[in-house]
């Protein structure tokens, strides 16, 4: 802690973890730059940027704020900054039920790592979606898992700016009521600022050289392709129908969970699960387009046919959720060699 212009300032360490893809690095980009995109990569590892606030009258934090990759790989390097934390943003999406079953592993994490008194902020993310999608988790089941913890839960929205700023205040607040316990010494956090960019290169030369899958999908495309290689045509009518009863599974579990079987309801359900390399052209209850330049099974110059088999999954999704009517147009694909995939699901009327 050091004094300026009669103030307290502190020096504090901040962890935004969570499972991936609940939105950690869109908040920080919100609070920090007031900025917000649809477009964000994945973190590789570990990503952090640096900002000062008032947390009142008496007390300044300069929070350097650390943002941890949720992907299981990126475990190993997450350990090594629960070191000196002094506080944490503990995130999970509310518009997926599973991410938030997650969240006691990362409080037990922090705990283990970080310490047992160490405070944080429950936060439940793109609260801007729930008119879309209904309620999926209880809110009275998060809020009790946070009194639990001693902890306060707070709903934010990264892409309408609602609450972040809150959040990050009221993080801050708590770590300076305990920062007598807690903070390390009274310098400037150190950091090497090529660290990220360090473990970026080493995890893209990793992935290169060994070929490895970044996630489930792209492992069920590894599998998918090592099929098809060695059984060509044969395989595809098994791959057609697997794919077609895994899209009737997912089909059938968001049919209870949308408050309406409108295409655009659904969509815009479904498109949550997009990554940056898929964008939506059109949603409304008649057509709903997509296009993107990258196959998430990793499907790029392999065969129409192949893609067409895979494509059953989402087919399928759409007929179960929606209706049987829902037809599927695949205009350009990757897997024939397109630049990208552009596809739409066309509701027919009767």
């Amino acid at each position: 802690m050091s004094k300026s212009q009669g103030k307290n300032i502190w020096a504090l360490k901040v962890l935004l973890i969570g499972p991936a893809a609940v939105g950690k690095t869109s908040l920080m980009m919100r609070f920090v730059h007031k900025k917000f995109t649809e477009r964000y990569e994945y973190t590789l590892g570990v990503d952090y940027l640096t900002k000062t606030i008032d947390t009142d009258k008496d007390n300044v934090a300069r929070l350097t704020i650390f943002d941890l990759g949720g992907q299981e790989r990126f475990k190993f390097l997450r350990n090594t900054f629960y070191k000196g934390a002094n506080g944490a943003l503990i995130v999970f999406d509310l518009t997926r039920a599973y991410t938030f079953e997650d969240i006691k592993e990362w409080i037990y994490e922090l705990h283990q790592l970080s310490g047992p008194n160490i405070p944080f902020v429950l936060i439940g993310n793109k609260s801007d979606l729930i008119s879309d999608v209904g309620e999926v988790i209880n809110a009275d089941e998060i809020k009790l898992l946070a009194e639990n913890e001693k902890s306060i839960y707070i709903e934010t929205s990264a892409k309408t700016g609602e609450n972040v700023e809150d959040a990050f205040v009221e993080l801050a607040r708590r770590m300076v009521s305990k920062a007598g316990d807690l903070l390390p010494s009274t310098k400037e956090i150190e950091i090497d600022e090529e660290a990220p960019l360090k473990i970026i290169e080493t995890l893209a030369e990793d992935r290169e050289r060994l070929q490895l899958p970044s996630n489930p999908i792209e492992s069920q495309g590894l599998l998918i392709k090592k099929f098809y290689k060695k059984f060509g045509e044969e395989a595809l009518s098994i791959i057609k129908e697997v794919c077609r009863l895994q899209g009737r599974a997912l089909g059938l579990k968001i049919k209870n969970k949308v408050p309406n079987r409108r295409l655009s309801t659904v969509a815009r359900a479904f498109s949550q699960s997009y990554g940056p390399s898929v964008t939506v052209s059109t949603i409304t209850d008649e057509v709903f387009r997509i296009k993107g330049n990258k196959c998430p099974f990793g499907l790029e110059n392999t065969s129409r046919e192949l893609c067409e088999a895979v494509m059953e999954i989402d087919h399928e999704y759409f007929r179960t959720a929606v209706s049987e009517d829902i037809k599927l147009k695949i205009l350009k694909t990757v897997a024939e060699g397109d630049s990208l995939c552009d596809t739409i699901y066309e509701l027919k009327s009767k």
